[in-house]
């Protein structure tokens, strides 16, 4: 696939920890909604470049649960510099994940009342 060099919604993301680091494609953010569904991408294409490595597309099945962005909402990613790359980690503890994800309910609870009052 052929990316658009002036295509504003591009980024690059980086796989970050483990057996897969250093992997790095581009996603169209004009097709996804959300971190996950950026996640969902990024492991959908290193899946096809790997597809003829049943061990290594096994090791990729156990782990994909593991993998986030770490610090970054979907909305500071879309309106991010184009050359900026953004990185997914899997190298994370089961608590660090859980803790994260508890931060991002956390947030999105707060914005949601805050959108209520107004």
């Amino acid at each position: 696939m052929k990316y658009n060099v002036f295509n504003m919604n591009i980024r690059k993301f980086i796989i970050s920890g483990g057996l897969f680091t250093g992997f790095e494609t581009m996603v169209n953010l004009d097709f996804v909604d959300s971190n996950a569904e950026i996640i969902v991408n990024v492991i959908t294409q290193l899946h096809k470049s790997i597809e003829r490595l049943p061990e290594l597309c096994r090791q990729l099945i156990e782990e994909r649960a593991k993998y986030h962005i770490h610090s970054v909402e979907f909305g500071e990613i879309l309106i991010s510099e184009t050359t900026r790359s953004f990185y997914i980690c899997n190298h994370c503890s089961a608590e660090q994940q859980n803790e994260k994800v508890n931060d991002e309910v956390m947030i999105e609870e707060e914005q949601q009342s805050q959108e209520q009052l107004t």
